[in-house]
């Protein structure tokens, strides 16, 4: 039985990020037809959606200048001079220090109160630019609750691709390693 409960929170580390991103999905469909809903107050639907006719595919580049942000009835607090974003970054702070605000910024959830951001070096409304959102993505960590089958969850349609899949990776041996039967877990 101990191994069963290490193997589940092995599992569980594995898991854990998937989670945010269902409830994420969720959030970006509700945000965008909450959006579209807003269109009827620009006359010009250019303005609303500046074209992207040059832009690259890939986003090389992310810069940030002089970019505030403060939430409705709160002090400033995002308050960037210069960020250059390139390759991979890794956002560093204590809670509540505004990473998942800039984030939000940055993929276009969140408007900011002043600034310019810079993709590819174009100056871009990411608050306002459908096509440049659907190339982002936030996912955050906190964790959300999937009432789904085990199976469901994974995309796997049957039983059987199951046990091919576990077979494949040879985690039969581990099972077998741990004594736990996946015939009698309700998947």
């Amino acid at each position: 039985m101990p191994n069963f409960i290490y193997f589940l929170t092995s599992l569980n580390l594995f898991i854990k990020p998937l989670k945010g991103f269902f409830e994420n999905i969720s959030g970006l469909i509700n945000f965008r037809a909450k959006v579209k809903l807003t269109q009827v107050f620009y006359q010009n639907k250019k303005e609303y959606q500046p074209s992207l006719k040059n832009f690259i595919n890939k986003i090389k580049t992310l810069k940030v200048s002089y970019v505030d942000f403060s939430y409705p009835n709160s002090n400033k607090i995002i308050n960037i001079d210069r960020m250059i974003f390139q390759d991979k970054v890794k956002l560093i702070g204590r809670n509540g220090s505004g990473k998942s605000t800039l984030s939000k910024i940055l993929v276009g959830l969140l408007p900011s109160d002043k600034g310019e951001i810079m993709v590819n070096d174009q100056i871009i409304e990411l608050f306002n630019n459908e096509d440049l959102k659907e190339k982002m993505c936030y996912l955050n960590s906190e964790l959300s609750t999937i009432k789904t089958s085990i199976l469901e969850y994974l995309g796997i349609n049957d039983f059987v691709h199951l046990k091919a899949i576990i077979k494949k990776y040879q985690l039969d041996l581990i099972f077998k390693d741990i004594n736990f039967d996946i015939e009698n877990i309700n998947w």
